[in-house]
């Protein structure tokens, strides 16, 4: 990171600092509101005017809360922001905010305080919709204590954030410390000790909007000893801005952000039982005030296999000696087993059986095997051994 101007190069424990977020949803579902944070002046004793704090701001590359784009179709304006410095004459603060205005795509990363002060614990709202009825969550936090700032100012303590919107609808249950402000309007207060997801319900009347689908694939990709790598692929219908979130049942396995084609993939370390896995995919479209996602839900159940331990080779590395793969202990028991020897990384033609003659084509290079498992009702599961590297002739 940048180093501080020497207008803020005395660099203090700051208290007190809050980063607030308040918009309101009108009824055609456009958004305006602000997004700002504060920090005491007697924090910084070096910076004595306004002109100071720009400065400050502006040697750090003070970031912007990015508006997610609109979706590709267009229908929407694309949400705008408007960034500047400020000072709160009344509480003592230099104030830097941040007024946007757009579709409801802006609010997820305009609540997102990481992005305006690096802050590492919860970030922005998430949203949802079935029907008529949105689920907003404010995530539990990641980190606890000193988490530092965008602006480069370590040792800054974050002691509050809240978040607050205003919908055209009826605020109902709220959870985890969510404040129910009125009927219409919740607010979301949190800090970087919040340990649990904080989460809303709104009843929005007359709220439809188009449906979509989506398919989901899962396969393996190599693997090391017991574990197996997995990436799940979800295809949307159509070509939308928003995430998906992957889960193995009614276990999260994380949140992927679609790309420009609809598609979202996800890799993870399988570490569980052989056997039969539920993946599900959830859409959670960025315009949720206009898609909704209640068909765009999809499962896919595959049975996986798991290797209990690594690819042995043994034999003589060397130009005229021979290499074999060892014995494969998987669970289930593979049908049937098929080899590709590799050398320095690249299929070599023809070499598809277990030994490996070593000839002078290899000679210095370095040799390794892909092994691939199959059985009727399991996905094909491939795993490479460790390389060896081959004597000089």
């Amino acid at each position: 990171m940048r180093k501080l101007a020497l207008a803020c190069c005395a660099i203090l424990i700051l208290s007190g600092c809050a980063l607030t977020s308040t918009y309101t949803i009108d009824s055609t579902g456009g958004v305006t509101g602000t997004t700002s944070f504060g920090v005491p002046k007697s924090a910084l004793h070096n910076v004595k005017t306004l002109e100071q704090w720009s400065k400050v701001l502006e040697d750090n590359n003070a970031p912007t809360p990015t508006p997610s784009p609109s979706d590709p179709t267009g229908a929407s304006p694309a949400p705008i922001a408007s960034c500047g410095p400020g000072e709160d004459l009344v509480n003592g603060q230099w104030t830097y905010g941040c007024s946007i205005s757009g579709n409801i795509s802006a609010l997820s990363d305009a609540t997102s305080f990481s992005d305006i002060t690096g802050q590492g614990g919860s970030s922005g709202l998430e949203f949802s919709r079935i029907g008529s009825t949105v689920t907003v969550t404010q995530p539990a936090g990641t980190t606890g204590g000193d988490m530092g700032s965008g602006l480069d100012l370590k040792g800054i303590s974050l002691f509050y954030t809240n978040s607050t919107i205003t919908f055209p609808g009826t605020v109902g249950t709220v959870t985890g410390g969510a404040v129910k402000v009125d009927d219409h309007t919740v607010s979301f207060p949190s800090d970087e000790s919040q340990t649990a997801a904080m989460s809303a319900t709104v009843d929005i009347p007359g709220l439809t909007g188009l449906t979509t689908s989506m398919t989901l694939n899962a396969a393996p990709e190599s693997a090391a000893m017991g574990d197996t790598d997995m990436q799940l692929s979800a295809q949307l219908s159509l070509a939308l801005a928003g995430k998906v979130q992957f889960f193995d049942g009614d276990v999260s396995l994380g949140t992927e952000n679609l790309d420009d084609y609809g598609l979202a993939r996800h890799s993870f370390r399988f570490t569980g039982e052989a056997g039969n896995h539920d993946y599900r995919a959830t859409f959670i479209p960025a315009d949720w005030w206009k898609y909704d996602q209640t068909s765009a839900q999809s499962t896919v159940d595959v049975k996986v296999f798991t290797v209990s331990r690594a690819i042995s080779l043994s034999g003589r590395a060397r130009v005229g000696g021979a290499l074999k793969v060892g014995k494969i202990s998987s669970a289930p028991t593979a049908a049937k087993v098929s080899y590709q020897w590799l050398r320095n990384g690249k299929a070599i033609n023809g070499q598809t059986g277990r030994v490996h003659k070593v000839s002078a084509a290899d000679a210095n290079k370095t040799l390794s095997v892909r092994v691939t498992l199959q059985k009727v009702g399991l996905i094909n599961f491939s795993v490479t051994s460790k390389t060896v590297k081959v004597a000089k002739k």
